[in-house]
């Protein structure tokens, strides 16, 4: 009988091809039930991000996968070729299924060209998985944000000048919800959506930062319509 002790990870790519994500060595299993399950925070986040929450199963088995960083330079870099049928997308490593490379990329596809600051629009929940390449330039800024809570459709408006710039700010509201804002706190955090209202320069003082800060809550009308209480 055939026994794995690692998983190699793909995401389809196009029809007969993959992307080869990453190595997990096998460190143990548990059964657990559906009800366990569908509790596990990882699990309800998958479903939040649109996977189908069913379970069909009574029990299931619970791989613990620990990540091997074999061949981690080439994560969203290789293509492979497919074996048919496409539509078993679990398969065994052994001599009747050959995964020839169809194709190697100088970088990796998974990285997503970065958006203009002015269109860039997260919600709460991409705040959880935000990229890293993201989170960089966004540590790069310093500047006005804006973050609406579209459950009431009232706003808030902050700025952003110490310690890794709005990518530290916004990375306290992914971890409290709400940042420690009087308003914001009674908002449910998966209801907020986040953008940049100005960008500057990041050696502008912080007094100066602070200001633009002011006549943005003056002109969106966010201390007596939204969420602001200063």
């Amino acid at each position: 009988m055939l026994k794995a002790t690692s998983v190699v990870s793909f995401f389809g790519h196009e029809p007969g091809k993959a992307v080869f994500i990453g190595i997990y060595d096998m460190n143990g299993a548990k059964t657990v039930t559906r009800e366990e399950i569908v509790c596990m925070a990882d699990f309800q986040q998958l479903v939040e991000f649109g996977m189908n929450g069913a379970v069909a199963r009574e029990a299931i088995q619970l791989f613990d996968l620990v990540p091997n960083n074999h061949l981690s330079d080439f994560k969203g870099r290789v293509i492979v070729s497919w074996p048919p049928p496409e539509i078993a997308w679990s398969r065994w490593a052994n001599s009747k299924n050959k995964f020839e490379v169809a194709a190697l990329y100088d970088d990796s596809i998974l990285d997503r060209a970065l958006p203009d600051w002015r269109e860039l629009v997260l919600t709460w929940q991409q705040l959880q998985v935000m990229p890293m390449k993201l989170r960089a330039k966004l540590s790069e800024w310093r500047g006005v944000y804006f973050i609406l809570d579209s459950g009431s459709g009232k706003g808030y408006v902050g700025s952003a000048y110490g310690k890794d710039n709005i990518c530290g700010r916004w990375l306290n509201y992914r971890k409290t919800g709400h940042g420690n804002n009087k308003r914001l706190i009674g908002c449910l955090p998966q209801n907020l959506i986040f953008s940049i209202l100005e960008r500057v320069s990041p050696d502008l003082p912080p007094e100066e930062v602070i200001g633009l800060e002011q006549t943005w809550k003056a002109r969106l009308h966010t201390r007596e319509h939204g969420l602001n209480d200063n």
